[in-house]
């Protein structure tokens, strides 16, 4: 069985566990924001297999999701027939592209009105809430 091969266009980030939720993407791309970082193929004629070692090494190097965008490889064999050739080929395995979401920091504001003090309810948190 073969196993999933990465070849990065920038950095890598923080190994996720694994069982860490990996997004796969193959007709639509994500809604939010991403970069593109890492290329990840895996030439195993199993599907099911190459995509189960894909979003594996896809946790290894810390993407949120990846991209489907075709098979690895394929095979072929060339028949002769009279002058022409009769070709038949197979393709096999699966290329993905890792992506890591471009998260957005909230401004002051944001984060004002997302705290929320009630002054009859402990702080479990041992932090004073300063209202502005």
């Amino acid at each position: 069985m073969a196993k999933a091969k990465v070849t990065l266009f920038g950095e890598s980030y923080p190994a996720k566990t694994e069982d860490a939720k990996i997004d796969v993407y193959m007709t639509n791309k994500p809604t939010q924001e991403y970069i593109e970082f890492a290329q990840i193929t895996c030439g195993d004629t199993n599907d099911k297999w190459s995509l189960e070692q894909i979003t594996k090494k896809a946790r290894e190097i810390g993407a949120d999701g990846i991209i489907l965008i075709g098979k690895a490889g394929n095979n072929g064999v060339g028949v002769p027939i009279g002058n022409l050739t009769y070709v038949v080929s197979e393709e096999y395995g699966m290329k993905a592209v890792a992506i890591k979401y471009k998260w957005k920091k909230p401004n002051s504001q944001q984060c004002a009105t997302a705290i929320t003090s009630d002054s009859t309810s402990p702080n479990p948190f041992g932090i004073s809430i300063v209202s502005a």
